[in-house]
């Protein structure tokens, strides 16, 4: 597939950073939420540190993190408090110059994901770690690399710059479907779902794509789920005018040529017979996306 190349047509390309929540300047912050831990606990694993942090005050609306295990490749130690609301579904934060988003998350899909993550590598934005904080909220972190662009206007802010999808040409459209294809594929090759899929989803670098909240990524043994994924995918591009017909066409051509058993798989149980050849298969999913 072709490396993709975003062109955005008369806007902005560095918007003004923004944050996702009631965020507080540590100036205007009541004194008790300025407070640091009275104790902290370090227990290093392996390739992985976790901190338990004890504090004076445990009542606050303040972030205050309770615990957080971080791949020892990096530096989040000291990072114990955010001037933001605890409990917002999405934060991002800066911490020693490196720049982490925070997304609320059930304690054991964390964990799961954490560990998930070497053999999703290269597909999804960086995990890098998790936490609890003091009210009990779980967080998965993960982590900004370079320049980046996404359509999440609530991102917008150092490192990740905003993109507007009514601002992309046609071209573009095309090479960015084709990528999330692509990736998507590669996913599912290793037997993973994504589990939601919206354009808010797509992190951009210069020349890479990868998926960004992972918060219903799992693995699946059940192989027509996948294939349900890509079809519910280009359903979704197509409705949102990203997909033009000919770009669902190739990019479930592609889709099958990368996992032609999964494809074949899930036409027999709906057919309930086996395909002649691989256009039987890619009709049938196309039917699907347009039903």
């Amino acid at each position: 597939m072709k490396k993709v190349e975003y062109v955005q047509n008369n806007t902005e390309q560095h918007m003004a950073p923004t944050t996702i929540g009631p965020k507080f300047d540590d100036a205007t912050l009541p004194e008790f939420s300025k407070e640091v831990p009275t104790g902290s606990k370090i227990h290093p694993q392996g390739d992985q540190t976790t901190i338990e942090y004890q504090w004076k005050n445990s009542k606050s609306g303040i972030l205050r993190v309770k615990r957080i295990t971080f791949t020892k490749t990096e530096d989040l130690e000291g990072f114990y408090r955010a001037a933001i609301a605890d409990g917002e579904d999405t934060i991002r934060i800066t911490h020693k110059n490196e720049v982490y988003v925070l997304r609320k998350i059930a304690r054991e899909v964390a964990q799961e994901v954490y560990k998930a993550y070497s053999r999703i590598k290269g597909i999804v934005q960086k995990v890098v770690g998790y936490l609890t904080t003091m009210i009990g909220n779980d967080y998965l972190i993960t982590k900004i690399e370079g320049e980046n662009w996404s359509f999440d206007r609530r991102l917008s802010g150092e490192r990740i710059n905003t993109l507007e999808i009514q601002n992309l040409d046609g071209k573009a459209k095309s090479n960015l479907v084709e990528k999330i294809v692509e990736k998507m594929a590669e996913l599912h090759a290793r037997s993973f779902i994504l589990g939601k899929f919206t354009i808010n989803n797509v992190l951009l670098s210069s020349s890479e794509l990868f998926f960004s909240d992972l918060r219903r990524v799992r693995e699946t043994r059940r192989r027509a789920f996948l294939v349900e994924e890509i079809k519910d995918v280009l359903q979704y591009l197509f409705t949102n005018n990203i997909a033009r017909r000919d770009d669902v066409y190739y990019a479930i051509a592609y889709y099958v040529a990368k996992n032609q058993n999964v494809a074949e798989e899930w036409y027999a149980e709906k057919t309930k017979k086996k395909p002649k050849d691989t256009f039987e298969v890619v009709s049938k999913i196309e039917e699907a996306v347009y039903a």
